[in-house]
C-alpha cells in the first residue's frame, strides 16, 4: 500500500513534500506543467520582473567527482517571460492542476513598492498558492540593490516585506527567500518575521565560479577526449564519440549536431580526395567557449578549394564527366565544411595531415 507523504504548509496542502525551486527546470510554463506530471508536490514558477531577461547559452557547469556529478552551476539570471505570460501560464496549468501548489517568485526595485505590489497581485489573481519574495539571487542585479543586494540588507528586506504584508490585495502567504551571503540568516529572518513574513526559504546557492582550475589558478577548465576512427562507418563512430563527450561536457546539442555533421562531410572529401593512407584519429577539446577538432591522419593535406558559383543543372550535367563531377562534388564537400564550422584549418606535418574544424558554443 504507498505510503501517504501529504503534508501542509502554511495552510496549502501538498501531495508530498519535494518541491521545485524557482531555478531553470521551471523557466516555462511547459516546464512547470512536466513538472507536475513527473510527481513533484509542488513548483516555484521562475521569478517574475517587469524587464524580462536574455540568458547566455553558455550558461552552465557541473562539478564531477569519479565521473558523477557532485554540484551544479549556473549563471541564469531571472525570467525571460513576461510578467503577462506568466499569469496566463499560472492560470491555465492551475486549472488543469489544481490541487498542485504554485509559488510565484518575484523581483522588484528595492525602492519601488509599485513593483513588488503590482507582480504580486499579478501571480495571486492568476492563482498562484504562495508568494516568494527573492532576496537572494546572486545573478539578480545585486549591483543595482536587487536580489541578494536585499537580502544582505535588513533594513531593505523588512521594508519590502512590509509593503506587501500591510496590502490589504495581498491575501496569499509571503515567504522571503533569504541568501546564503550572511554570517548568519537568523538574525535577517527575525526582521522579516517582525515585518509579517508568514514563512520562509532557506537558498542552497552559493556565489562561485565556473570552472576554476586551482592548480593552474585559469578559469575556464578546457575537457578532451580522442578515439582512432577504424574499421566500417567511421563517421558513424565519430558521431557517436562526440554525441557522447558532448553529454559529458555539458555541450550545446545545436553545436554536436553541426560538428557530428561536418566531421562526417571532412571524412567523405578526405576518402574521395585519396589523401588519408589510413586510419584516422579525431581529438576534441572543450572549453565550454569554443569546440575544437583535430581530424589526424596519415597521408596528405585536405585541399579545400572555394566553391565557384553554379546552378543545380550544370552540376547534373557534369555526370557525363565522371572527373569534372568528382572535382565538383569534392568542392562541394569544402563549401559544406566550411559553412557547418565556425572556423577551418588544414595543414600536414611529417607526413600526416591534419583538419582543424572549430565551433562557437
Amino acid at each position: 500500500m504507498p505510503s501517504d507523504l501529504g503534508t501542509t504548509y502554511l495552510g496549502v496542502p501538498f501531495r508530498n513534500p519535494f518541491i521545485l525551486a524557482s531555478a531553470p527546470p521551471t523557466a516555462t510554463g511547459g516546464m512547470v506543467r512536466r513538472g507536475f506530471e513527473a510527481g513533484w508536490g509542488g513548483e516555484v514558477v521562475k521569478t517574475l520582473i517587469h524587464e524580462p531577461e536574455r540568458n547566455l547559452p553558455n550558461r552552465f557547469a557541473v562539478i564531477r567527482s569519479g565521473g558523477r556529478i557532485t554540484g551544479f552551476e549556473n549563471l541564469e539570471l531571472l525570467s525571460e517571460q513576461s510578467p503577462d505570460q506568466w499569469y496566463q501560464d499560472i492560470a491555465v496549468i492551475k486549472a488543469d492542476f489544481p490541487h498542485c501548489p504554485i509559488i510565484g517568485s518575484i523581483m522588484g526595485s528595492a525602492d519601488s513598492p509599485d513593483q513588488w505590489l503590482s507582480l504580486a497581485r499579478g501571480c495571486q489573481d492568476a492563482g498562484a498558492d504562495l508568494l516568494e519574495l527573492n532576496f537572494s539571487c546572486p545573478h539578480g542585479y545585486p549591483e543595482r540593490g536587487r536580489g541578494a543586494g536585499i537580502g544582505q540588507s535588513p533594513d531593505y528586506a523588512a521594508r519590502i516585506t512590509g509593503w506587501l504584508a500591510n496590502c490589504k490585495d495581498t491575501t496569499i502567504p509571503i515567504i522571503p527567500k533569504l541568501t546564503s551571503a550572511m554570517a548568519d540568516i537568523r538574525h535577517i529572518a527575525e526582521e522579516l518575521a517582525l515585518a509579517g513574513a508568514h514563512g520562509f526559504c532557506a537558498i542552497n546557492t552559493i556565489p562561485s565560479f565556473f570552472g576554476f582550475d586551482l592548480h593552474t589558478l585559469r578559469l575556464g577548465v578546457s575537457q578532451q577526449g580522442e578515439c582512432v576512427l577504424d574499421g566500417a562507418g567511421p563517421q558513424a563512430q565519430a558521431t557517436r564519440f562526440l554525441e557522447d563527450r558532448g553529454a559529458d561536457w555539458g555541450a550545446r546539442r545545436e553545436v554536436i549536431g553541426r560538428a557530428g555533421l561536418a566531421v562526417g562531410e571532412a571524412l567523405e572529401a578526405l576518402r574521395t580526395a585519396g589523401v588519408m593512407a589510413g586510419p584516422a584519429r579525431l581529438v576534441a577539446r572543450f572549453d565550454e567557449y569554443t569546440l575544437n577538432l583535430l581530424i589526424d591522419y596519415p597521408g596528405q593535406a585536405l585541399h579545400l578549394a572555394a566553391m565557384p558559383a553554379m546552378d543545380a543543372q550544370a552540376l547534373l550535367d557534369l555526370d557525363q564527366d565522371e572527373e569534372a563531377f568528382e572535382a565538383a562534388m569534392a568542392t562541394l564537400s569544402g563549401a559544406l565544411i566550411r559553412h557547418l564550422a565556425d572556423r577551418v584549418e588544414t595543414q600536414e606535418q611529417l607526413n600526416r595531415g591534419q583538419l582543424r574544424l572549430s565551433f562557437n558554443h
